[in-house]
């Protein structure tokens, strides 16, 4: 009888833990007017501190704007379309897991942003650097490795040999 229960409760937690790991699927399910105004992007969330950076996630050549919000590090595409913006989540999928803070410039003039970020490395305190780069017409990116340094993380060579980040 102790057995089936615990089989029985076991069985149980390995639904519910599976039952967790849904996909999150962000659809306009209503328009919202407010004073007559139509808002165009109701549903992409609230901000609480959020950091903004000019990307083009589409080459097209138009500046599109990332935002991203240092609480909850959640990523917000938002892609120009006319006089306006629209969030567009499908341009999340190539950005790595980013923590604490995002910002995008291109450091190396090749006309495509990179990221900086704080460290992707476990247990490495610094910035790490990511390069921009297209795929199919989609912005996407590859950790910046820093040659002779054990960790991926900007640094710089000291007077004395050593490397500081």
């Amino acid at each position: 009888m102790i057995i089936r229960f615990y089989v029985t409760l076991n069985l149980l937690l390995c639904l519910s833990g599976s039952a967790l790991a849904q996909q999150f699927t962000q659809e306009n399910v209503a328009d919202v007017i407010v004073n007559g105004v139509e808002l165009s992007n109701p549903f992409a969330g609230g901000l609480n501190a959020p950091q903004l950076s000019n990307v083009d996630f589409n080459n097209d050549g138009i500046s599109d704007v990332l935002v991203f919000d240092r609480i909850g590090n959640v990523i917000l595409p938002m892609i120009r379309d006319g006089e306006g913006y629209t969030y567009n989540q499908s341009y999340i999928e190539n950005f790595p897991k980013i923590e604490n803070f995002l910002l995008m410039k291109d450091y190396n003039k090749d006309g495509i942003v990179d990221i900086f970020c704080h460290s992707t490395e476990p247990g490495v305190p610094g910035v790490s650097v990511y390069k921009g780069k297209y795929t199919n017409d989609k912005i996407d990116f590859d950790l910046f490795t820093y040659p002779n340094y054990q960790f991926q993380v900007l640094n710089y060579e000291l007077s004395n040999g050593s490397f500081s980040n």
